[in-house]
């Protein structure tokens, strides 16, 4: 999965980071745990780092040129506890 990850992620953000100002990615948290494990080089160990990816949890990557900073990992935007 990290190669599927890391190939999309070099042939469909990278070239694309100065056409856009902002690209959306959708996936469940399993395939976002392993592009993350891509960009912060992580062995294959480290896989399921915390933070857990949350339903509908959100990622923020910002790339500048060629090189990312991941901003925020699993932010959420509801309560957890229905409330």
């Amino acid at each position: 999965m990290i190669a599927r990850s890391s190939d999309f992620f070099n042939d469909m953000i990278l070239p694309n980071e100065k056409k856009y100002q902002h690209i959306a990615v959708f996936s469940h948290g399993a395939w976002i745990h392993s592009l993350l494990t891509y960009i912060y080089q992580r062995e294959i160990k480290e896989y399921w780092h915390a933070p857990r990816q949350e339903n509908c949890g959100v990622t923020t990557i910002q790339i500048e040129d060629g090189v990312c900073h991941v901003l925020k990992e699993s932010e959420i935007f509801y309560n957890k506890d229905g409330e």
